[in-house]
């Protein structure tokens, strides 16, 4: 199931209330995938992100929102980000040390998808170092314009 919402508005005069029951009812509709296109916030939250990613299995979404809107998710949403099978919003801005440990568990799960987002501070080898274990290849590129971060899982084509 796919929902869709595109370019939608809220009258000023619809309370936070209406909208954050809006969000709840996409939930319980356990969608296997949202596109949400607002002209505002409809204050999406972690309450939002985890209750999505634990509804189906690997969900997909993507948030797109007028610029200035930043989400920061809270510590609580880190366990819950490998759930995503996508998850595209470049206002979502995710703490660096939350990602490595997402991205391992799903190079071990095999899960299939792609993020989108904003982090809070670049990849280094200093970051990642800690969280390669010993069936684990890790190499970083330069690739201008782009620097690839690789993890191999020994012994697998992952």
């Amino acid at each position: 199931t796919i929902i869709n919402i595109y370019r939608s508005s809220f009258a000023e005069n619809v309370n936070i209330a209406a909208r954050k029951r809006l969000l709840s009812i996409l939930v319980e509709a356990r969608p296997t995938e949202i596109y949400l296109a607002f002209s505002e916030e409809l204050f999406i939250d972690e309450r939002f992100l985890i209750e999505y990613s634990k509804s189906v299995r690997l969900p997909r979404l993507t948030m797109c929102f007028q610029k200035g809107i930043e989400l920061r998710p809270n510590e609580l949403f880190k366990q819950f980000l490998s759930n995503f099978g996508s998850l595209t919003c470049e206002q979502i801005i995710i703490e660096t040390t939350w990602l490595i440990p997402a991205i391992i568990f799903r190079l071990r799960a095999k899960s299939h998808g792609y993020w989108i987002f904003h982090i809070s501070k670049e990849f280094t080898q200093v970051l990642i170092n800690p969280y390669v274990e010993h069936d684990l290849k890790y190499t970083a590129r330069d690739r201008d314009p782009i620097y690839e971060h690789l993890f191999e899982l020994s012994g697998t084509p992952w």
